[in-house]
């Protein structure tokens, strides 16, 4: 696996929900493709770009995972480009429906076929990245 700096743009659109802005506790990016693929991560925190790297790993069940890299509250938004071509962009506040808590973790995964898609849910963390003073 290597990783390295990428210069990545993209942004979501979508309402707010009330439920506020999450802590963004992890994100992971699986393969599950036969074939190595590089994977481009972005994750953006108020509109600042808080890690980039790009992420090459061989095929079959094989992953990785950014551990906090970034603390306090978001609104985060994460972006993942697979083989510099297909792109999934996840914001934390509103894409995310499954679970409870305001804890938030994102996987990225690229199937059989060779598709992106993405996953995530919220619960009480068990977490590594520090609270902000202020958040």
């Amino acid at each position: 696996m290597s990783v390295g700096a990428v210069a990545l743009g993209g942004g979501c659109s979508g309402l707010l929900d009330s439920r506020g802005s999450s802590y963004l506790e992890d994100v992971t990016i699986k393969n599950g493709d036969d074939i190595a693929h590089d994977f481009e991560l972005t994750v953006k925190q108020a509109d600042s770009v808080v890690h980039e790297a790009t992420v090459e790993l061989e095929g079959t069940q094989t992953l990785a995972t950014v551990a906090c890299e970034w603390s306090g509250r978001g609104p985060f938004v994460v972006t993942c480009t697979l083989d510099g071509d297909s792109t999934e962009t996840v914001r934390i506040d509103d894409a995310i429906q499954q679970g409870a808590g305001e804890y938030a973790q994102v996987t990225f995964t690229v199937t059989e076929m060779a598709e992106l898609d993405w996953s995530g849910f919220l619960d009480d963390g068990g977490r590594e990245c520090p609270r902000s003073a202020s958040n």
